[in-house]
């Protein structure tokens, strides 16, 4: 059996480069893992697998997306 390893908000934030702020918003709308409260205490914590495997698709999603999105977002680029 695989042992479960739970993330705080601070170490997902780290993690990801996002905000905690962000995380929180994107849980809440479904863009982003939920969080699970744990027995026994007064806390949230993610699932470590499952913000890697958000990472990766969100990745895969701008890998598909082209260097044509990415530049847009640049100031500057055409």
């Amino acid at each position: 059996m695989t042992e479960i390893k739970y993330l705080r908000l601070q170490d997902v934030a780290d993690i990801t480069g996002l905000g905690e702020t962000t995380i929180r918003r994107l849980s809440k709308t479904g863009k982003f893992p939920e969080p699970d409260r744990l027995p026994n205490m007064r806390a949230t914590r993610w699932k470590s697998d499952e913000v890697q495997e958000w990472i990766k698709q969100t990745s895969q999603q701008v890998r598909a997306a082209g260097p044509e999105q990415s530049d847009q977002r640049k100031p500057g680029a055409s």
